[in-house]
């Protein structure tokens, strides 16, 4: 009886971080629960995160340290979002990415995590979000902003029909209080459009060089400028320690520097 009555519970996620590895923080958190039998919305949640260090690529998910300077930390937070998934099936797109991300912020806070088995949206219909929102005739036009992903999965998830008795609830146990978290949304956003590009590099066994790089980013509405400035966004480059002299310049002016390995899972595979 427990474990059917919590199968009506899915909790749909969506996190933007500062990159994709496990030293990486997330920086904006969305969550929407619903009954999986009637489709209700019982609850939503959503804040961004201040990820106690750099923010990343603010050309990817419009989030700048501004933005997150007065948001609460994972710490802060972790109590509610623990209260929120645990007994709830998890369902995000790219599920593996959403929940190695959180498990990693409930480590670091000394919470308990265990995902269960979700349901991946993305596994399920093998396209990038707004593709599949495209093929679902689903209206979605602000990729990359955790309440819109998680809304636009949300309506995705039943489309994808899940067999929801095959699936496995989250359990989730963090320290705190049963005060509501405090919370910090999105009023306005930085306008990051210029990004610069260093070195050329192998991804997936394929070749890409300066000019390609330059070519992806044009094709997602990016503008590329071949010297780093103060008008300059983001250097993506192709080694991290590089001391190239665009390296050298961005560090002197304070502009992030992110992997071309990441500008390409973002936009040459996509999560």
């Amino acid at each position: 009886m427990r474990a059917e009555r919590e199968a009506r519970k899915a909790t749909v996620f969506d996190v933007e971080t500062t990159g994709f590895s496990n030293s990486d923080r997330i920086v904006e958190i969305a969550t929407i629960t619903l009954d999986t039998k009637t489709g209700e919305i019982t609850n939503q949640f959503s804040t961004l995160i201040n990820p106690e260090q750099s923010v990343g690529a603010t050309f990817v998910h419009g989030i700048s340290s501004d933005m997150v300077e007065s948001a609460p930390t994972f710490a802060e937070v972790a109590f509610t979002i623990a209260q929120i998934i645990d007994g709830s099936i998890l369902v995000a797109h790219n599920l593996p990415f959403d929940v190695r991300m959180l498990k990693n912020e409930f480590a670091r806070v000394g919470g308990k995590f265990d995902p269960g088995r979700g349901f991946c949206t993305w596994s399920a219909t093998r396209m990038k979000l707004a593709a599949a929102c495209h093929h679902f005739g689903i209206d979605f036009n602000a990729a990359h902003r955790a309440a819109h992903d998680a809304e636009a999965t949300a309506l995705l998830t039943f489309h994808c029909a899940p067999d929801w008795a095959t699936l496995i609830p989250a359990q989730a146990k963090c320290h705190g209080s049963d005060i509501t978290a405090r919370v910090v949304n999105r009023s306005s956003e930085p306008k990051v459009k210029m990004v610069c590009f260093t070195g050329a590099v192998v991804f997936h066994g394929e070749r890409y060089t300066r000019v390609r790089l330059e070519s992806i980013a044009a094709q997602h509405g990016l503008l590329s400028t071949s010297a780093v400035s103060s008008a300059c966004d983001v250097l993506v480059a192709a080694n991290l320690a590089t001391s190239s002299a665009k390296a050298r310049k961005a560090r002197q002016l304070g502009i992030p520097i992110i992997s071309a390995q990441d500008f390409l899972s973002e936009y040459a595979v996509g999560r």
